[in-house]
């Protein structure tokens, strides 16, 4: 991989080796485990190891790639990294700077709302009605003092500003 000197953005590789976590980034050895491992590799262009010496490089390409919201979270890169790499963490990280800077996707910013306004990642939608009845589970109904909870949550953390722009 080819990298642009014009691309690496020293403040950006300082601050991410402030942040818990990240500061192993100079670790990875580039052998590939993680994006061997990684299911999303198998289906997509997304590789783990890149994306990890983009983020060690300080690559800002990183805070505006979509790449970096395929990630599930599955932590298989973790449990095979002989370096105890913290990807899923490296990656929250930047998914964070990469919000803070509005780069956060559509989707992701409409799942956030949903949760905002409901207290729920998903709408409650009939079909969601239909199959929670027929596995004999109770009706959901957005609950105000949830909402509320949430509310207050989402404020302290900052995310309702991230999300919302207010």
């Amino acid at each position: 991989m080819s990298m642009k000197t014009t691309k690496v953005d020293k403040a950006l590789r300082e601050e991410l080796g402030t942040k818990e976590f990240t500061s192993m980034l100079t670790l990875c050895e580039q052998c590939g485990v993680c994006s061997g491992i990684c299911p999303l590799s198998k289906l997509t262009d997304f590789r783990v190891r890149k994306m990890i010496l983009k983020a060690g490089l300080g690559d800002n390409s990183l805070i505006e790639s979509p790449d970096l919201w395929l990630c599930t979270m599955c932590y298989a890169c973790l449990e095979r990294c002989r370096s105890g790499i913290q990807v899923p963490e490296i990656i929250s990280v930047l998914r964070t700077l990469a919000t803070e800077e509005g780069k956060l996707p559509d989707s992701s910013s409409k799942v956030a709302r949903l949760f905002l306004k409901t207290g729920y990642a998903f709408p409650l939608s009939g079909l969601t009605a239909k199959m929670r009845k027929e596995l004999g589970l109770g009706e959901l109904k957005v609950d105000k003092k949830a909402v509320n909870d949430v509310e207050k949550l989402t404020k302290k953390t900052g995310l309702k500003k991230l999300v919302e722009g207010s």
